[in-house]
């Protein structure tokens, strides 16, 4: 059995302990920025939005419908610091307030400089709308001041049940969760939150009309590769990968690109070293996430891991194929048909465990893999890919 480390309970019992510390030391310094802290007029809106990159992604679309409905209200959107670039190129918020979590809780200086950013101005509202809340997204929504703040009621994927029982008081409102017994997917999710404050339009895929040209230029018919991704038990096999590069550069004479972050570097080298006859080039964690748009978006094709480039290949229209694992299905990917993403393919392979929330049951403690994705072959892919391309008149 694969041995997750968040079941540990002594484990879970320190984690909690600090998670109540935390929230303390946050409780008395709001108390004391209350007290000491100079009156401003409540103006605007505020949201918080500090989850991962497929995540920012995939609610785009309701962030331009909340400019839509507060077109004359002052926006501001605290978010991670690397989105800044990307973020502020779409003219959707009025100020943005970057934020490097990790200097947030361990740099002092940072953390206070942070503070006193977040807590300048006050809000007539406060919007947390990400579905699974994070302690870390809760004490900046108790730090800052608003007149009414909304959260999602969520679930407890990324937040410890008694720590979410506490930081659910902070929120004026917290937006109902789905009754339906299958996983409502993450733009559903979204739209929902919408429908709370009013909002009742239907749910969409963000498309991103910008024609940002990254400095990459590529003068040649090329594919990208996500070989990694953020939990390496996540991973497809590098081996598979090889398989589909040299299929797709032996019969389409497209050059493979790979992407990626830091975690990418040595995937990366290993597939190169796998196909020496083929010229790669490689681009693992030197790419901006507009350069990442503009290279999803002239390419021919995109093969990944469940990672952001699925949701960024559905922004700008690219076919793309996602070998996805069963733990979160149904709820980042596949994409409901209702969106209209049909260029936007799954390999999957159905276990009765699907949904597991990624507490693998069945992994060997040896495996590196999990057994839904492990077990999907290249041959299957490579087929889908076939077909595809046909339809384009690739033959």
């Amino acid at each position: 059995m694969h041995i997750n480390y968040k079941r540990n309970l002594f484990y879970r019992f320190i984690r909690q302990l600090i998670d109540l510390f935390v929230i303390l030391y946050f409780i008395i310094f709001k108390l004391i920025l209350s007290i000491f802290r100079q009156k401003n007029k409540y103006n605007g809106i505020v949201i918080l939005r500090l989850d991962a990159l497929g995540d920012l992604f995939l609610w785009l679309s309701s962030a331009n419908e909340i400019r839509k409905k507060y077109k004359e209200n002052h926006i501001t959107l605290v978010c991670k610091e690397e989105y800044v670039e990307f973020l502020s190129s779409l003219n959707l918020f009025n100020t943005l307030i970057p934020i490097n979590l990790n200097k947030f809780f361990k740099n002092p200086i940072y953390h206070f400089h942070t503070i006193n950013r977040i807590t300048k101005y006050s809000y007539d509202l406060l919007l947390s709308p990400m579905y699974s809340r994070a302690i870390k997204c809760d004490l900046l929504a108790k730090l800052i001041f608003a007149k009414k703040k909304i959260g999602c009621f969520g679930d407890n994927s990324s937040i410890r049940k008694f720590t979410k029982v506490i930081t659910n008081t902070w929120y004026s409102e917290l937006v109902s969760s789905s009754t339906l017994k299958n996983p409502m997917h993450e733009i559903y999710s979204n739209f929902h939150f919408l429908n709370h404050i009013g909002i009742q339009e239907l749910p969409n895929t963000f498309t991103l009309k910008s024609k940002y040209n990254s400095k990459f230029n590529l003068h040649t018919k090329y594919f990208v590769l996500f070989p990694g991704s953020s939990n390496k038990f996540r991973n497809w096999d590098i081996e598979k990968f090889s398989d589909l590069v040299q299929f797709i550069y032996k019969k389409y004479s497209f050059m493979p690109v790979v992407c990626g972050g830091v975690s990418e570097i040595d995937l990366s080298k290993k597939l190169i070293e796998l196909n020496k006859s083929i010229k790669y080039v490689s681009l693992v964690n030197t790419t901006s996430i507009l350069d990442l748009v503009d290279i999803i978006a002239k390419a021919e094709l995109v093969i990944t891991n469940e990672t952001a480039a699925t949701h960024i290949a559905a922004s700008v229209n690219t076919l793309c194929f996602t070998v996805l694992g069963g733990g979160h299905f149904g709820r980042f990917a596949p994409y409901p048909k209702k969106l209209n993403q049909a260029q936007n393919k799954v390999i999957f392979n159905k276990l009765e465990c699907f949904n597991c929330n990624w507490y693998c049951s069945i992994i060997k403690n040896k495996e590196l893999t999990y057994p839904c994705i492990k077990e999907i072959s290249s041959s299957n892919l490579i087929s889908q890919i076939k077909k595809e391309l046909k339809k384009r008149n690739y033959l």
